[in-house]
């Protein structure tokens, strides 16, 4: 009978320890707690989506070529149908990778995630991934992870402020369980969702980080994600080429996203069929390419995540059949052209997953690609299997770099993937291509287009990285000026007016016509007299100017307020003070952090 009793009495004595401790100790203490979580759930996530996948597509592909395909087709039609439910009855902003999802939690809501999100992209993603869409799970592992951390953060009684180093923190823990790559997890999240390699949640991404690569150490093991020769270092005919590979990678993946959030947008514009019956579409589609190649080829890389091909590839690319003729070559373009069809279609129809497997397998392709292509030109055999190795990697890394536009990730992630110090220089140089390729063609990356294309301008929610942009950018859109509109000077008008209002100065604007701008010391000594009140002249700038155009105006001004009126009609919009435009960028520098 005395057991119940004694663990509030424990959780008491818990809770008040944790309290007593500094406030770097609890830091670290909650931060391991995200990690945990974090890392939990993008394992968790990963063993399910092989668990089913290894049960139904890899299973059936040991049958009958017949029975493969028939069963095949029933396992992901009713996955994809399942998804398209999920999706369009519970919650279809699970859809896609979840990265920009994330991301635009952390700037807009602080970091949270509802629920019913994160179950349903947990689920989703198990289903659709491991049912064989051609999708990926790092992305869903991210967000997953960084809702689940939220999610842990507010049990705790942390508060909403609270949230974004909860959510920072365990978006790295889950890449760095997804990937097996705890430093690529940490820029990750500093380059694309913090946008900011110098933030002040760097430790507890590191620290969160490092707690989810040894949570998967201990889960499933140190190994990398895929297996690599040794590698010596590429000889002069391997450098030349690889400038080649990381342009030819960064235009597929360019591609790629192009194509993909065109069917998206179009998608949502001008449905042609039921929301839910649009991944059921992909997974049919996904099914006819899949079952072509495997017909053609035994490979069952468009299924899935693919993995299995891409460590052939790399570890042992003679397994891609019959290597040194049109056989070899013929299975790498087979897999390339349909797996870039099939996770398009999977991408712009709404299916549930992310974008780094399938990036990284078509970079691996096209590296393969051109390296088969070399090696039947080039004299003498002059690229080893080594060389070749190299070149694959690099199309990883260019395919990769483009479309998430995070050049540092893009070379740690496959450096530590495959632990080959001596791949780095080769990926630098393919990094380097790949961010001019991909700004070239590319206004933004991937993530930040389908925030475009949701109607979502993070323009508006990021803080300014310095004063000078804060400075540069326009005050209509972000600085809130006092709208309301003195139109007469009569003593009832005015009496009103700062009795309804508590604001420093008014814009005064008579018969359409702006007289100037009257503070409110001055009403009231008018008012107290008896006497019309003085009216200033008026500092007047556009909705476009700049902030810091309005705030060398300000300066200038004898009356501390600056009027905002239209330019193409002359509409007074209102007014801007010195003290409103110090209380924004303090609020902007505040939301930073």
């Amino acid at each position: 009978m005395s057991a119940p009793a004694s663990r509030p009495h424990l959780l008491q004595k818990l809770g008040r320890a944790f309290r007593a401790l500094g406030a770097q100790p609890r830091y670290a203490i909650k931060t391991v707690g995200y990690g945990l979580v974090g890392a939990a759930s993008a394992i968790a996530l990963a063993l399910a989506i092989e668990f089913l996948f290894s049960r139904t597509i890899e299973h059936f592909s040991h049958l009958a070529f017949w029975e493969f395909a028939l069963y095949s087709l029933g396992s992901i039609l009713a996955t994809s149908a399942l998804v398209g439910y999920l999706l369009s009855v519970y919650a279809p902003d699970a859809a896609g990778s979840g990265v920009p999802q994330l991301k635009l939690a952390y700037w807009e809501r602080f970091g949270y995630v509802r629920w019913r999100e994160t179950w349903v992209k947990f689920v989703a993603c198990i289903l659709s991934v491991g049912g064989g869409t051609s999708l990926g799970r790092e992305g869903p592992s991210v967000f997953v992870a960084g809702a689940m951390s939220g999610h842990f953060a507010r049990w705790m009684g942390e508060t909403r402020k609270g949230l974004r180093p909860a959510a920072a923190a365990g978006a790295a823990a889950g890449l760095a369980a997804a990937f097996n790559t705890p430093i690529a997890a940490i820029f990750f999240v500093l380059e694309e969702m913090l946008e900011d390699l110098n933030s002040r949640h760097l430790g507890g991404v590191i620290l969160a980080s490092v707690t989810g690569a040894f949570t998967v150490w201990a889960v499933i093991g140190s190994q990398p994600a895929f297996q690599l020769r040794e590698l010596a270092d590429p000889n002069w005919q391997a450098y030349v080429l690889i400038p080649l590979v990381a342009a030819l990678a960064s235009l597929v993946g360019v591609g790629f996203q192009r194509a993909s959030l065109y069917l998206r947008w179009k998608r949502r514009t001008r449905p042609l069929m039921p929301a839910w019956l649009y991944p059921v579409a992909a997974g049919l589609m996904t099914w006819v390419l899949g079952v072509s190649v495997f017909y053609l080829t035994g490979k069952l890389g468009v299924f899935g995540l693919g993995y299995h091909d891409m460590s052939e590839a790399l570890g042992n690319h003679e397994q891609l059949t019959l290597v040194g003729g049109r056989v070899a070559l013929f299975t790498i373009v087979a897999l390339l052209v349909a797996k870039f069809a099939a996770t398009v279609l999977a991408y712009g129809f709404g299916g549930c997953g992310g974008i780094f497997a399938p990036t990284l397998f078509f970079g691996t392709m096209t590296g393969l690609l051109v390296a088969y292509i070399a090696e039947l030109i080039l004299p003498n055999h002059s690229l080893g299997g080594g060389e070749e190795t190299v070149l694959a990697v690099v199309g990883m890394s260019a395919c990769l770099g483009a479309v998430v536009r995070a050049p540092i990730t893009s070379i740690l992630i496959v450096f530590e993937m495959t632990h080959q110090f001596s791949i780095v220089p080769a990926l630098m140089v393919g990094a380097i291509i790949s961010q001019a390729i991909s700004r070239y063609f590319n206004e933004d990356n991937f993530y930040s287009e389908v925030l475009k294309q949701d109607g979502a301008d993070l323009d508006l929610l990021m803080p300014p990285r310095d004063l000078g942009s804060w400075l540069s950018m326009p005050v209509g859109e972000h600085v809130r000026f006092q709208r309301f509109i003195l139109r007469s000077l009569d003593p009832e008008a005015t009496r009103a007016a700062i009795a309804t209002h508590q604001v420093a100065w008014f814009p005064v604007v008579i018969d359409d016509a702006l007289e100037g701008v009257v503070s409110r010391f001055e009403i009231e000594r008018a008012l107290e007299h008896g006497q019309r009140p003085n009216v200033a002249p008026a500092m007047v700038a556009s909705p476009y100017d700049t902030i810091g155009h309005v705030q060398s105006l300000l300066l200038d001004s004898t009356s501390d307020a600056v009027v905002i009126r239209r330019e193409k009609d002359g509409k007074v919009l209102g007014i801007v003070t010195m003290r409103a435009l110090l209380t924004e960028e303090i609020a902007h520098s505040a939301q930073r952090y």
